[in-house]
């Protein structure tokens, strides 16, 4: 009996130690293929972002985030520092931020209460030194923002950016109490926040100079419908208006983003997309193991960031097609790519505000050009046409319709207008209305007012 248990438990073990061998093999055989694989993908991904990086940087455009950083400049030459003294000063509230930024033009400012108005007031004029402040920081010849390429973080960003809506507020109100000069003064303040924010970083402190700019040109209108302005101030400022690039400096935005992309993408890998810079031993094995998919997704990153810096960089009217086919690129991005899917889709939007802020420029040569016609014969043209060659080289391009910007010019009213997003020709409204699209309230049309013209000269509607 003690033979047959001894044979059969002789036999399991037997049967044991080859499954085992088996299971073993079948486990090496496994182990080996999906390294092989894992070197295969690892290869392919690796060569297919040495590609992309290597068309981005044919085109001139950095591949480190260490091309970035700049010279330090001494503090007490850097008007960041100002800026960022004038914001703790002001310590504005959400409320009193709201009311600044209530103000955007004449019509909105009167239609502030008597009580908002006053608080406005106080607050431009906090302890005496919060405006000086701002015209000393946008006097001084340099801005060196403190910068965080690692994490996208630029503390300053918001104090620089924060002074254009406060001294737009301040020209709008000493246009109405008739104290053109100061208001002039505040304007060229508000214009030198913009040229402060020429090297912002990224798409944030593009967009960031951006909405300046379209602030600054608020406080500009107020100053052109006042009717005061003499010939060779208007000719200042559009020498000012039509040196301001927008759209060079956003296509560099877009560069600096993809970088700040690329660096949580060489750093953290797939964990970027949870921000965990504390790593262990077994987090740093799934990062390598990862590593196929994080180079796919920085290449694909690198693909669709240099193809929105290539469309920024033309005219929007040109590109519009393949811009939506770009935004709907964004939005079809999926889990195969998280770093990706999380950083790239809000940045859809980006280059509509930018051009926002192109068709106020154009609006706004256009309307200088005008007054300046104005000063010079005793009443506005009957068509744009008539500014070439005195006062404009040519009528300039809505970058919206890729058509000339409009002009209306009836009894009590005198505008120049884009259509804007829409592409729909409101007549020159400015009402607020929802675009679908974009899923938020815009204006139907943007719009630049002037003095209303003496009599109605000229037919509504008019374009070159």
């Amino acid at each position: 009996m003690s033979e047959v248990v001894e044979h059969t438990k002789g036999r399991q073990e037997r049967r044991f130690r080859r499954w085992t061998k088996v299971l073993l093999l079948v486990f090496g055989v496994v182990a080996v293929l999906g390294v092989i694989a894992w070197l295969v993908l690892d290869a392919m991904t690796r060569a297919e972002l040495e590609h992309a990086l290597a068309d981005w940087k044919a085109k001139g455009r950095p591949v480190d985030i260490a091309e970035l950083h700049q010279q330090p400049i001494l503090p007490e030459e850097n008007a960041a520092l100002v800026y960022e003294q004038a914001a703790a000063l002001a310590d504005l509230s959400t409320h009193e931020k709201s009311l600044m930024g209530a103000a955007e033009s004449l019509s909105m400012l009167a239609a502030l209460r008597e009580t908002e108005r006053n608080e406005l007031e106080a607050v431009l004029r906090r302890n005496g030194e919060y405006l000086p402040l701002l015209h000393r920081a946008a006097s001084m010849e340099q801005c060196q923002l403190e910068i965080d390429y690692a994490w996208a973080v630029t503390p300053q960003l918001t104090s620089v950016a924060g002074a254009a809506p406060a001294l737009r507020a301040a020209a709008l109100l000493a246009v109405e109490g008739g104290q053109v000069d100061e208001a002039w003064g505040f304007w060229q303040d508000a214009l030198g926040t913009v040229r402060h924010l020429d090297n912002a970083p990224m798409l944030m402190g593009q967009g960031a100079r951006a909405v300046a700019f379209t602030r600054s040109i608020d406080a500009l209108e107020a100053l052109v419908a006042s009717g005061r302005l003499t010939d060779d101030q208007l000719r200042q400022a559009m020498v000012a208006v039509k040196e301001t690039e927008l759209r060079a400096h956003f296509a560099r935005g877009f560069g600096d983003q993809l970088l700040v992309i690329l660096h949580h993408g060489r750093t953290f890998g797939s964990q970027a997309v949870f921000y965990e810079p504390e790593f262990t031993p077994a987090k740093r094995f799934l990062q390598l193991l990862g590593r196929p998919l994080t180079q796919h997704d920085m290449a694909t990153a690198v693909r669709l960031m240099s193809l929105g810096a290539g469309l920024v960089e033309q005219p929007p009217y040109a590109v519009r097609q393949q811009m939506d086919d770009w935004q709907a690129s964004l939005e079809a991005l999926t889990h195969r790519t998280p770093l990706s899917t999380l950083m790239l889709p809000p940045l859809a939007n980006a280059p509509a505000h930018l051009t926002t802020a192109e068709a106020r420029q154009a609006t706004a040569l256009v309307a200088l050009a005008l007054e300046r016609y104005r000063l010079a014969r005793g009443s506005y043209p009957e068509t744009l046409s008539a500014l070439v060659p005195e006062f404009l080289t040519d009528v300039p391009v809505d970058p919206f319709s890729g058509r000339p910007v409009l002009y209306i010019n009836t009894v009590g009213r005198t505008v120049v207008y884009s259509v804007g997003e829409d592409l729909r020709d409101d007549g020159g409204s400015s009402e607020i209305g929802y675009d679908l699209r974009w899923g938020q309230n815009s204006p139907k049309d943007i719009v630049f007012s002037l003095r209303p013209g003496r009599g109605g000269e000229g037919a509504e509607g008019q374009k070159p």
